[in-house]
Formats: structure tokens, C-alpha cells, sequence
């Protein structure tokens, strides 16, 4: 088990109630205009959308492009509160598709200039990394912080003995830095809101 009594206790981070979301260490920049492309790194990012905007909308936006999963391809990211950060990655079929996405650069959607910007898969992979469990089974998210990079789901369950942790070591979402090294951040589902304040640690 990893000596997770020997530190400074991890952060919690209440995240959403009701199950609200839909699908951190500072994420790395993304790649201005264009960035090299290899296979499956057709991805552009879209910036500055309504935050109401939903995949549907998107896709309209980026019209004349050919997803690569449909609407599957969209991702719409959320921060921590579960709400729309106003960004959205797409996923394009080919590297055509990319440059008549970027064609779209300060297009406007509702009254908002979008920004259209092409990324890597790793800079995508991280994003969605970061993102809470979506859909997640319970009715109440929080985020630790802090962890040894070491930690498993046992320890964690350990660090919260007196939370009810939905499903177990499965109510457990650990994040991953680009290389695949653990982040030292976990999302965690409980059962109640009570759960969330029910650890000594300090928020």
C-alpha cells in the first residue's frame, strides 16, 4: 500500500451533484494553426463556444466537415463544477477535413468568435483525462489532489474509510499526465453529499 499517511492530506474537491456532467495540473498549450499530423491526429479544438452549445450545434458549425465517429467524434469539455468550459474536440476523418475546419477560424456562432485550433491525439488524450466520469453512476463527485503517484484504488478506499464509495474500487477515476504517468489527481463517486465532508481531510 502506498504511504499515503506521510504526507500532506490530498485536496477534495467537491465536483458536481445530481450527475450533472456530460462528457489538474495545468494542461499543456495547444498547438497554434497547425501541428504535425500522423495517422488518427486529424483533431481540431474549437474555442469560445456558447456555453450552452451542444454537439449538434458543433457539427453545424464545422459544416462541409467529415467527422470520424459522427456525433461520437465531438467531445465537449466540462471543468470541474460539470459545467461547459466552452470548448469542444473534434475528431476529423482526414487531413482535408482539418483544413476546412480551420477555414472556420473566427466564425462566429450566436454573438462568440470561435477560435479553431488543431491539436495532437496526446494533447486530446490528456484533455479527456482530466475530464469527470461522464456519465457517472452516482449523485456526488469529488476530486482528490495530491496523491502519491504510487496510490491504487485500495488506498484511496483506505484514505476515505469513512466515505461510502459508490461501487467500490470501480467509483475510483485516477488521471494520467500525456506520458501515461499517474497525475497524482483521482475522481471519486460517493453516495451522498455527506460523504463528500465526511473525511478529516482538508479541503
Amino acid at each position: 500500500m502506498a504511504d499515503v499517511t506521510s504526507l500532506p492530506p490530498p485536496a477534495v474537491v467537491p465536483v458536481g451533484v445530481g450527475g450533472q456532467q456530460t462528457s489538474s495540473t495545468v494542461a499543456p498549450g495547444p498547438s497554434q494553426g497547425k501541428s504535425p499530423t500522423h495517422d488518427g491526429n486529424y483533431i481540431v479544438r474549437a474555442r469560445g463556444l456558447p456555453y450552452d452549445a451542444s454537439r449538434d450545434d458543433v457539427i453545424r458549425f464545422l459544416s462541409g466537415c467529415n467527422l470520424l465517429r459522427g456525433a461520437e467524434g465531438v467531445h465537449i469539455l466540462v471543468g470541474v463544477d460539470g459545467r461547459s468550459k466552452g470548448e469542444a474536440l473534434v475528431e476529423l476523418a482526414a487531413e482535408e477535413d482539418v483544413e476546412k475546419a480551420m477555414r472556420h477560424h473566427t466564425e462566429t456562432m450566436g454573438h462568440r468568435y470561435i477560435e479553431i485550433l488543431q491539436i495532437n491525439r496526446l494533447e486530446m488524450e490528456w484533455e479527456m483525462n482530466q475530464q469527470p466520469p461522464a456519465p457517472y453512476s452516482g449523485d456526488y463527485l469529488v476530486r482528490l489532489r495530491g496523491l502519491p503517484w504510487s496510490a491504487q484504488a485500495k488506498d484511496v478506499l483506505e484514505l476515505l474509510k469513512d466515505c461510502v464509495v459508490l461501487n467500490g474500487d470501480k467509483g475510483i477515476h485516477f488521471t494520467f499526465a500525456p506520458d501515461g504517468r499517474a497525475s497524482g489527481e483521482a475522481f471519486v463517486e460517493l453516495c451522498s453529499e455527506e460523504d463528500g465532508w465526511a473525511s478529516p481531510l482538508t479541503v
